[in-house]
């Protein structure tokens, strides 16, 4: 019995590759369920246009395996002819989280994976805009709260929970920052003003020039002794960039 299923297979494969899929899909078929090779019968019958039979070989194939990176690939290019971007986007996804789970993938499958990355940003750009279209007409585009959620929804933003998460305090927000706005004191901004930073690039000038009292030995560049008037100066410059 296994010998002829296999002879059976041959024979389905040399008419795959003359582009027969009549002829392999009749093949195909003649062999046990239990032996028939699903992917062949989703190809043949995808040859010649079997939505089907290609979408009921690929539920066997997945339901052996329910990783198999090539039957997942085919079932999202069948969701997306048959017009279901969201299920196509599913499929892809997941074989490019198994194929990310892998270290060495198969050279053939590479083209495939590429399609199904390229497929996955699109739908994702075309959802986005879908729904950047829907709230515009809402009227609520603008609104910070609807497009924060919009983000962590497309994955822009990161959801920040408690920490530490051994134990959880009830009532705390999971934001990441507080608005100004939600407080009722006064916060004190410092401006740094033109004067001020010229006043501080004289000051940083002056503190590198050479000053003979701050200089040990004679004639030469040292370093600069530590007395009172060579602080206070050293102190003022950093005082004023922190302060202004």
């Amino acid at each position: 019995m296994r010998d002829q299923s296999q002879s059976l297979a041959d024979e389905a494969r040399g008419a795959l590759q003359r582009r027969d899929g009549h002829t392999a899909r009749r093949l195909l078929l003649e062999i046990d369920e239990q032996e028939r090779p699903w992917l062949m019968l989703a190809q043949a019958s995808n040859m010649i246009g079997d939505t089907e039979t290609e979408e009921a070989a690929l539920q066997a194939q997945l339901k052996l395996n329910s990783r198999d990176i090539p039957a997942l690939i085919l079932t999202a290019e069948l969701k997306a002819r048959l017009g279901d971007d969201r299920a196509a986007s599913a499929f892809f996804q997941a074989a490019l989280n198994q194929a990310s789970s892998q270290s060495d993938i198969p050279i053939a499958l590479r083209p495939m994976l590429q399609r199904a990355e390229n497929f996955v940003v699109e739908s994702q750009k075309r959802f986005e805009q879908h729904l950047l279209d829907s709230l515009q007409k809402s009227g609520v585009a603008g609104e910070a709260r609807i497009q924060n959620a919009i983000d962590l929804l497309l994955g822009k933003k990161q959801l920040y929970l408690q920490e530490p998460s051994s134990f959880y305090f009830p009532g705390l927000p999971q934001k990441q920052f507080y608005e100004r706005s939600e407080f009722d004191c006064q916060f004190r901004t410092h401006v740094r003003r033109p004067e001020a930073e010229e006043r501080a690039r004289a000051d940083a000038r002056r503190d590198r020039a050479p000053d003979a009292r701050d200089l040990r030995g004679g004639g030469h560049s040292g370093v600069p002794a530590a007395d009172p008037e060579y602080q206070y100066r050293q102190n003022r410059h950093i005082s004023t960039h922190l302060l202004w």
